[in-house]
């Protein structure tokens, strides 16, 4: 009998298909011998089969961890089934975004097909953007452990590969490794777009209800809907997704046909309204600081009196929430209590920074420290996150922590607008490079002065701008043109 490379690839896959559930089947059993517990042998069985089919289809699990992304209010606490991890008390004590099990999930399922491919003897590139400067800001990390007591080092281990290593294996390693092509790139954007038209929309709803109402002041929060609460329960929460999202809306936008533009238009303009009714701060900043970054970008290519026509009703749509906003800012006492929160925690992670300024106080130590400060938990509660994530850093990793994370932010800057001004990338490269720009700053002007500078809020969009580092890598031919809506891209609005 002869066999084709082809044929034998095939019999090779299905002898490990049969291989890898045999090995499942066994190891639930041999759960079961050991624990009794049928539950878990049930679950863990189902996980693996679960795992296993998405290893074929990669792509679709990119899609969940694009929409869940931005969910970060959704979490999944191992303790409420205990009936499941009842063996496994180390297992009860985990509580994590329902995005970030999902991360583990894909992670398992992209090692499981390479491993598939590996042996079928396909090649395969594992791309690892940034990776030497992005180890130098865990080497930093690394280093600050010598700061932490003893009794805690295990706890700052474990925050160093909890976040600060998940965040570039599971956010940036997976997705740009899952997003290999144009297309698919193009449908997360969109994704992750249809999410910030979700958050719009709960925000504008929540206004009426009067969830939230202080002083006859109401703002736009999240809420929970049958006990399912996506974005959680906070205005500063939703407000992160809309200014991530509403760069993504203006983009289709410009490039979309003319049938479709009147849907962005109004998505982005919903966006931006809702943005402001949270009557976030951080929000009005960040979408100022955008505005004014693109105005300039496109300062000598926008016709402003055209645009200013042709905009006329958002304008006027928004100058209503933006003085209300304002007033409230101005004038109510909430934002002068949280005001002064958020100073003492400033000058509390100063003083830390003080004590060790080259190397911080131990990566994930903050907390520990904070709760260490009596007259801070009497005069503002439980201990809260540094707000911000220069503060965050400045404290733990000192120096060579802020340098090393300021060179690998700035290196995707650097490389996402070197594109954007190199005429020799076609037009499709070089307007995704600016939109991908735009995914990396909303996100970083915004943790400025957030607490969520290690989620998949921040990492998840910087990673989809990173993806077109590898996907544009050679499109420099001029006049290839981009169609998402079969029309492409221009300049000018």
């Amino acid at each position: 009998m002869c066999y084709t490379g082809t044929t034998m690839a095939r019999d090779i896959s299905r002898h490990t298909t049969r291989t890898v559930f045999a090995f499942v089947i066994l190891v639930g059993l041999l759960s079961f011998a050991v624990t009794y517990n049928a539950l878990f042998s049930v679950a863990f069985i189902l996980l693996c089969m679960g795992v296993y089919v998405l290893s074929y289809h990669l792509e679709l699990g990119f899609y969940v961890m694009i929409a869940l992304s931005m969910m970060t209010g959704w979490q999944l606490n191992l303790a409420d089934y205990y009936g499941i991890f009842r063996d496994y008390p180390a297992l009860l004590s985990i509580n994590a975004p329902v995005a970030d099990f999902w991360v583990v999930f894909l992670l398992v399922a992209f090692s499981l097909q390479y491993f598939r491919q590996w042996i079928a003897g396909k090649r395969q590139s594992i791309v690892t953007p940034g990776l030497l400067l992005y180890a130098f800001f865990l080497l930093s990390a690394l280093v600050s452990l010598v700061n932490i007591p003893v009794v805690e080092r295990g706890e700052g281990i474990n925050y160093l590969f909890r976040f600060l290593v998940f965040l570039y294996v599971g956010y940036i390693v997976l997705g740009v490794n899952i997003c290999r092509d144009k297309q698919t790139l193009l449908n997360g954007l969109k994704i992750l777009a249809g999410v910030g038209v979700f958050a719009a929309i709960m925000g504008i709803v929540s206004l009426p209800l009067g969830l939230w109402t202080v002083g006859g002041f109401t703002r736009a929060v999240p809420f929970g809907i049958l006990g399912w609460s996506p974005f959680g329960n906070v205005h500063i929460l939703i407000a992160e997704v809309l200014t991530t999202t509403l760069p993504i809306a203006v983009f289709f936008y410009v490039q979309s046909e003319k049938k479709n533009k009147t849907a962005w238009a109004i998505s982005a303009a919903l966006m931006l309204i809702t943005a402001v009714l949270t009557l976030s701060r951080a929000a009005i900043l960040t979408i100022g600081v955008e505005a004014c970054l693109l105005a300039y970008l496109f300062r000598k290519k926008i016709k402003w009196e055209r645009f200013v026509a042709q905009f006329s009703w958002v304008l006027g749509l928004l100058a209503i929430p933006m003085f209300y906003a304002a007033y409230f800012i101005l004038t109510n006492p909430t934002v002068e209590a949280s005001q002064d929160a958020r100073s003492h925690l400033t000058g509390i992670a100063i003083y830390l920074f003080r004590e060790h300024p080259f190397i911080g106080q131990g990566v994930g130590s903050f907390l520990a420290r904070l709760a260490e400060v009596d007259l801070f938990r009497l005069e503002f509660g439980d201990p809260l996150e540094a707000h911000g994530v220069v503060q965050k850093i400045l404290a733990e990793q000192g120096l060579f922590g802020l340098v090393t994370f300021s060179v690998f932010v700035g290196y995707i800057f650097w490389r996402l607008y070197q594109r954007y001004q190199q005429e020799q990338y076609s037009i499709e490269a070089r307007m995704l490079s600016l939109l991908g720009f735009f995914l990396v700053l909303s996100p970083a002007v915004f943790q400025l002065f957030n607490t969520q500078y290690y989620s998949s809020k921040m990492w998840i969009p910087i990673m989809l701008a990173m993806a077109q580092f590898t996907i544009y890598k050679t499109d420099k031919k001029h006049g290839k043109v981009f169609h998402s809506d079969r029309k492409p891209i221009v300049a000018e609005v």
